[in-house]
């Protein structure tokens, strides 16, 4: 779970003690990997460059981050700064994943001959 304070917790359900995991500050907890030792993270808040996001797999035992995948949508027209992708869904053996991104579309006219 994260906190109000964006801090990420692994809470036991055993006796609902947690623990706060090391990630860094700005990154943000996807999903659990297969083997349960490690997580899919992201980046959070790129403002400055919101495409590609990356995402990578963080090691809970050792702090560990190896690139996974480095997300951005196939075809960026209508894709804004201030859309970037959202909502990333990853399996835990990583072999699929889904995420959402906004797009703005509108028309264009081109009016010649006024004066």
């Amino acid at each position: 779970m994260t906190d109000a304070d964006g801090k990420a917790h692994l809470v036991s359900l055993a006796d609902g003690g947690s623990r706060l995991i090391a990630l860094p500050p700005d990154d943000r907890p996807l999903q659990w990997t297969a083997d349960g030792k490690s997580l899919y993270v992201r980046r959070a808040g790129d403002g400055e460059k919101p495409l590609p996001v990356e995402v990578y797999t963080f090691d809970l035992a050792t702090g560990a981050k190896r690139p996974w995948r480095s997300l951005t949508p196939a075809d960026l027209v209508g894709v804004g700064l201030w859309y970037g992708v959202s909502s990333i869904l990853i399996t835990p053996d990583g072999r699929w994943y889904a995420y959402y991104h906004g797009r703005m579309s509108s028309d264009l006219y081109v009016v010649e001959g006024l004066r």
